[in-house]
């Protein structure tokens, strides 16, 4: 991840548009053991590249034009399966957004408390955005 993030900064530096950085196929479907690979792998080292990034980026000026997202292709079922894995959840997830003229520090939306069905601001692919988010550009 860490190299990925320094050379989509590289790639950004030298006018590419539009990058994506992936750990790879199916790393992050965590069907089994979801707490140990999450807790000593996935998530520091996510963690770490996606920071360094956003702090190299506003280093270097380019944080306020450049828009870093953070996000899966499913949120995962709050029920653990019988593998200690959580499954896919295509009700809920999170997507963090950092730079482009973000206002950063901010949470929108929300789930119920098991975190099983969107109760504030739902969001849905095909539709353009509530209103609310559009203000965050502020």
């Amino acid at each position: 991840m860490g190299q990925g993030a320094l050379l989509a900064r590289r790639l950004v530096e030298s006018g590419v548009r539009f990058v994506t950085v992936a750990k790879g196929w199916l790393n992050y479907d965590t069907h089994g053991d979801n707490f140990n690979i999450m807790k000593k792998v996935l998530l520091p080292e996510f963690d770490k590249a996606f920071a360094t990034l956003v702090d190299d980026l506003h280093q270097r000026g380019m944080l306020d034009t450049t828009l870093v997202v953070g996000m899966g292709e499913f949120g995962r079922t709050p029920k653990i399966n019988d593998a200690a894995g959580r499954d896919h959840h295509n009700k809920a997830w999170s997507v963090v957004f950092a730079g482009g003229g973000i206002q950063g520090g901010r949470v929108l939306g929300a789930t119920d408390k098991t975190g099983t069905e969107v109760t504030d601001l739902p969001v849905e692919p095909e539709r353009s955005l509530p209103h609310a988010v559009h203000d965050v550009r502020h």
